[in-house]
């Protein structure tokens, strides 16, 4: 595995050293995120942060924006905070797997992760990609929620005999597999280094381990958006460190499960619809305006400054909506 690696791997931007800030910084983008998106905001967010020093001291509002757009916002604030922890604790990023657990949004993945990657120290990283390769490797055919508990004391055993390889190239080698060779559908078995001693090849089982349970269908819900604005200016809000979008800004959005009428509030007129898929429901959204901030609580900004918000996707197409409807409305 560790010879495959060497020969194959992917040099990725968070790969060019091995500084645990950047493995850390990039594990928590890549969580259900895929490379190719985390690419650019890696190297975004290293310039303009490139060192823990230096996210710890930042502005949350600062890093909502360099984060806007990758989604999954509560990444950010454990981030963030992790960094005033670790920066408050030792000014530094612990090098045990107990210092690391301490640290607030660090699990046992991204622990392991910084520990063999970064610092050559014997454990495995169990993420999706590794946990689709050992199955298919031992044969497992449990239910692929499952298998993480059931691989832990194997994985025990397993660390202690890494010792004298290399740990940092093997934990790199199962991700690198699952992520390109072992993949989730269509498994490129003939390039696999470890093919002869796959138990799921020798049964022709691939496609079949590991079991996943069905996801059930997402849930419709409707959204009202209320664009207020006042001359070239607009109202946003700040949402509260809970919820859809923790710490971001954007238009005033009721959700509610059920399709609702909007007549209770007042409001000039109906601008359109977006929709929006999240990762457990699918959200339309009416939006309305109105030239009045009808006791909302906010503040108005110009919207040529909207660059330098934090906002959501969206929060960008309901604003990008409102936006288009008023330049037509302008040319006309």
């Amino acid at each position: 595995m560790v010879k495959w690696f060497e020969d194959h791997h992917v040099v990725f931007p968070w790969r060019r050293d091995r500084d645990p800030y950047k493995i850390w910084l990039s594990e928590v983008m890549l969580q259900q995120t895929t490379v190719e998106t985390v690419k650019p905001y890696f190297e975004a967010f290293v310039q303009r942060f490139p060192n823990l020093e230096s996210l710890a001291k930042a502005d949350i509002h600062e890093v909502l924006t360099l984060w806007q757009g990758l989604g999954y916002y509560r990444r950010a604030h454990l981030l963030h905070k992790g960094a005033q922890f670790m920066w408050k604790e030792g000014q530094e990023i612990p090098t045990s797997l107990g210092g690391l657990l301490k640290v607030p949004g660090i699990g046992h993945y991204t622990s392991r992760a910084i520990l063999s990657i970064a610092l050559g120290k014997p454990h495995v990283p169990v993420d999706g990609n590794v946990i689709r390769v050992l199955s298919r490797l031992f044969g497992l055919l449990d239910v692929y929620e499952k298998l993480e508990k059931n691989l832990s004391p194997d994985l025990l055993q397993f660390e202690k005999a890494l010792e004298e390889y290399s740990p940092g190239f093997f934990a790199q080698s199962l991700m690198d597999l699952g992520r390109e060779v072992c993949r989730p559908k269509s498994p490129m078995c003939d390039l696999c280094p470890i093919q002869d001693h796959c138990s799921a090849f020798s049964k022709s089982l691939q496609d079949q381990i590991p079991q996943k349970k069905k996801k059930p269908q997402q849930p419709q819900k409707y959204g009202r958006a209320f664009v207020y604005v006042k001359g070239s200016q607009i109202l946003l809000i700040q949402n509260g460190k809970e919820g859809l979008f923790p710490g971001l800004w954007g238009v005033p959005l009721d959700i509610q499960n059920e399709p609702v009428e909007s007549h209770s509030f007042g409001y000039v007129g109906y601008v359109g619809e977006v929709n929006h898929t999240f990762t457990h429901f699918k959200l339309k959204v009416g939006v309305y305006l109105s030239y009045a901030d009808a006791g909302q609580e906010g503040r108005f900004f110009d919207i040529r400054e909207l660059e330098n918000f934090p906002l959501s996707t969206l929060m960008k197409k309901i604003i990008s909506l409102y936006l288009g409807e008023s330049n037509k409305k302008s040319a006309a």
